[in-house]
């Protein structure tokens, strides 16, 4: 797994998003104020889900303008500055650079359906401060972050307990892969063991055997050490999953009388 956060350079916004560009000194941005005043709620959602294509609008939801409103507002109003305006505005959809790149975390996807399901801020802090190091296997990291995240939200919603969930499947796949590449070595280094043993071997078959065995102890440390990192990290994993899967269920349950 990599340990390098994804990033991406452009966005795939709807063209109609471009009747609502304004000059501003020679530089063309598009205006929130001006979208929101003549869109439709659909259009609203539509452009909300290009940022956020995780975010599943309910029919319910998507007939509570107001609940539209605040996810439109507080989540991508303020990325709109980091749009470049294209020149080709000749398809339905067009491909905007950012002026920043942005993170590229593929969140799993989140249900909404009324306001009680979406807290704006806990999300992006969510996703900005905890998801990098958890999706790119730096789990201790990951760890902190959620400690101090739990400091401030007291418990993790199961949405972000499915995130770690998630993961786990990963870890034992990296377990299975590293497992094969160290069996293999073990393999390949008994059998130039057994080969060694043959008493008709010329001094230059004994030689080349005996360099291989030399050069297959360095593989065989390094694959011993990715199968003990990756047993770590799915244990740890697990470990994260279900104290803090206690801790949502101690909050749930209250106080003990």
């Amino acid at each position: 797994m990599s340990t390098t956060t994804p990033t991406q350079n452009h966005i795939f916004l709807p063209n109609y998003i471009l009747e609502y560009v304004v000059e501003d000194q020679d530089n063309p941005r598009l205006d929130p104020n001006l979208f929101l005043s003549k869109a439709s709620t659909s259009q609203i959602v539509e452009v909300i889900m290009s940022f956020y294509p995780h975010l599943r609008f309910t029919e319910n939801a998507r007939q509570d303008h107001e609940l539209i409103l605040k996810v439109f507002v507080e989540m991508v109003a303020p990325r709109l500055s980091n749009i470049i305006i294209p020149f080709n505005r000749n398809t339905d959809y067009l491909q905007a650079m950012l002026r920043t790149p942005i993170h590229q975390l593929q969140p799993l996807a989140r249900s909404v359906n009324s306001s009680a399901d979406i807290d704006t801020r806990r999300i992006e802090r969510f996703e900005v401060f905890c998801l990098p190091n958890l999706k790119t296997g730096r789990y201790r990291l990951a760890a902190d972050d959620l400690k101090n995240f739990v400091k401030d939200y007291k418990h993790l919603q199961q949405v972000e307990i499915d995130e770690i969930v998630f993961l786990q499947d990963d870890a034992q796949d990296l377990i299975h892969d590293v497992t094969s590449n160290l069996q293999r070595t073990h393999d390949s280094i008994e059998i130039i063991q057994l080969q060694l043993r043959n008493p008709n071997l010329s001094p230059t078959e004994r030689q080349d055997l005996e360099e291989r065995s030399k050069s297959a102890n360095p593989l065989l440390i390094s694959h011993q050490r990715a199968f003990d990192d990756a047993i770590k990290d799915a244990a740890l994993l697990h470990a994260l999953a279900r104290y803090h899967i206690n801790i949502r269920d101690k909050h749930s349950a209250g106080p003990s009388n």
